[in-house]
């Protein structure tokens, strides 16, 4: 990665709601109930833009996730799609407040592209099924991953919460938003129609 991304990824770390590096101490907090979801109030779908031209578009290194049947999936078997990525944690309150929005998102357009939604240090993937049953969150697949083994994907960067990744159909990534999304914006289908376009990858 290039010395401006990574000075990008610090910035934002420190300028979001929760770090990966306070999610040891988080995660048996008080900030792990935090309450009635309602409504993340976040960034528009646009933030998820181009980093730059397709000669800075960096590679996001492979890491493994974990399903809620226990099976290990390399980031790397969705090579040819284009994918959301979205890293988020069960004590991460601006996470909490968005998942609604993006579970009813995903179930309205996860046959435009693929959305993977992965929790990390959360625990297993028994622990983060029950936290969807106890929220109501009924569509999204349940994925979670190592946070050191994404945070080594990024190049090492303390990762800030929620992020979502834009990869193209070569898994490079090409767009990011730290923070939440209004994932039911009224313009939230068009604009993932022209996400989708532009992560066709060459």
């Amino acid at each position: 990665m290039t010395s401006a991304l990574l000075k990008r990824r610090r910035f934002l770390a420190g300028a979001t709601g929760a770090s990966l590096a306070a999610g040891a101490a988080l995660r048996n907090s008080a900030l792990a109930e935090p309450g009635p979801a309602t409504g993340s109030d976040g960034h528009p779908l646009t933030a998820l833009g181009a980093l730059g031209k397709p000669s800075d578009h960096h590679p996001l290194f492979d890491f493994t996730m974990t399903d809620g049947n226990g099976a290990a999936i390399p980031l790397s078997r969705f090579r040819g799609r284009k994918v959301i990525l979205h890293c988020w944690a069960i004590w991460c309150g601006p996470c909490l407040r968005e998942l609604p929005e993006l579970d009813a998102f995903y179930a309205r357009h996860k046959d435009v592209v693929t959305i993977l939604p992965v929790a990390l240090a959360s625990g297993t993937p028994a622990s983060v099924a029950a936290f969807y049953k106890a929220h109501g969150i009924a569509a999204l697949p349940v994925l979670t991953a190592e946070a050191g083994a994404v945070q080594k994907a990024y190049g090492d960067v303390e990762m800030g919460l929620p992020d979502t990744l834009l990869l193209d159909a070569s898994g490079r990534l090409i767009g990011e938003a730290n923070g939440a999304i209004a994932w039911n914006a009224a313009d939230a289908s068009s604009t993932l129609a022209a996400l989708a376009a532009l992560a066709r990858g060459t």
